[in-house]
């Protein structure tokens, strides 16, 4: 009987141990876009942070001065889940955001193109995009993002 006792001790301490350094497993999305397009990048942004286990890398919310930027962007890319990139007028004269778009093709990372009407996709020719024109292209988007979480965290 001593040795049952034993066994459930170890179980439950076992346990505890495991879930306490267990790393939690959190989606990362990336957000791209011009600074002139602030406010629009930021709607996602509010909608994204207030679920659960959801990370989003903002460059106005997530960088301090001083830190290398295109070290932390590279590093933010590669290791997000999921890439959100506005393709506005303003974006598509942008060298930042087309050396963004370059890494995250490069990682292999899921991109969501949001773009503007008369925009020229560039990199992303041929892949379904969000148009910003819709009035609900931050609720599609989100949804997207959304959608590919769960389906992402079922391959988990």
């Amino acid at each position: 009987m001593n040795e049952d006792l034993d066994v459930k001790a170890f179980a439950e301490k076992l346990k505890k141990l495991t879930s306490e350094n267990e790393v939690e497993r959190r989606f990362k999305v990336f957000i791209s876009h011009n600074s002139k397009d602030d406010a629009i990048a930021c709607q996602l942004r509010k909608l994204l942070v207030v679920i659960p286990e959801m990370d989003v890398i903002l460059d106005v919310c997530s960088f301090k001065v001083g830190e290398p930027l295109q070290e932390r962007i590279a590093e933010g890319i590669k290791g997000c889940d999921c890439f959100v990139v506005f393709l506005t007028k303003n974006a598509e004269k942008s060298v930042w955001v087309n050396q963004e778009i370059g890494v995250a093709i490069n990682a292999g990372i899921k991109i969501i193109p949001i773009v503007e009407d008369g925009v020229r996709l560039g990199l992303l020719e041929g892949r379904k995009y969000i148009s910003l024109e819709n009035g609900g292209a931050i609720m599609d988007a989100f949804r997207t993002i959304c959608d590919y979480r769960t389906k992402y965290e079922n391959e988990w």
